[in-house]
């Protein structure tokens, strides 16, 4: 069950732990908007990405997770005591779009991986999914971009890039499946991909 207390103790020992096996570099932190509601869109490229998302800012983040990630019992208990949301990834997940739009008209942050799954290869196309897009437009929160950079090997060093607040572009009509996914391509990935392209220039 979420506490902040149990948010705070977990948030300062995982990300004390990530900076003590990684050399982290996190570069934008300022970025984040301190409060209101927020989306964070993240690449994704390993299970531990939460925790880089996380060393970027101390305000609470409720990360949607793959429910696979709950079948751990250490997992589970560390998820639930940060308050994520565990998403079935198979199908249309009603209940957790219903929790996520509660979260943000409560001012909160949502953490994303708009990928949907992890992806290895960093030379490949940003593919998002449209839900991120879908949960800033409906809310009128603003979409924080993130990109993580690095092998993920021990003591080697990641990068974290955080990108400018943005609002979605508004649109006329109400927007369907197809408007969200034309949000996520024409304004989330282009920033995300300036992300990682600063990334691999550093």
């Amino acid at each position: 069950m979420y506490t902040a207390i149990a948010y705070a103790v977990v948030r300062f020992f995982c990300v004390g732990f990530l900076k003590i096996i990684y050399r982290v570099s996190v570069t934008g932190a300022e970025n984040v908007p301190k409060e209101g509601s927020l989306v964070i869109a993240c690449n994704h490229k390993n299970n531990i990405d939460p925790f880089f998302v996380a060393s970027c800012t101390k305000r609470r983040i409720v990360f949607l997770a793959k429910i696979e990630l709950f079948r751990n019992a250490a997992l589970r208990f560390i998820l639930n005591s940060v308050g994520a949301v565990s998403v079935n990834r198979d199908g249309n997940d009603l209940a957790v779009m219903k929790k996520s739009l509660s979260a943000l008209k409560d001012g909160l942050a949502i953490g994303m991986f708009p990928e949907g799954q992890r992806i290895n290869d960093p030379d490949s196309e940003l593919d998002l999914k449209p839900g991120a897009a879908m949960l800033a437009y409906r809310t009128q929160s603003p979409i924080v971009p993130i990109y993580i950079s690095g092998t993920y090997k021990l003591f080697t060093k990641m990068k974290v890039i955080v990108g400018e607040a943005f609002l979605l572009d508004k649109i006329d009509n109400k927007p369907n499946s197809e408007a969200y996914q034309k949000m996520a391509d024409e304004q989330i990935k282009p920033r995300l991909a300036g992300l990682r392209e600063m990334a691999e220039k550093a």
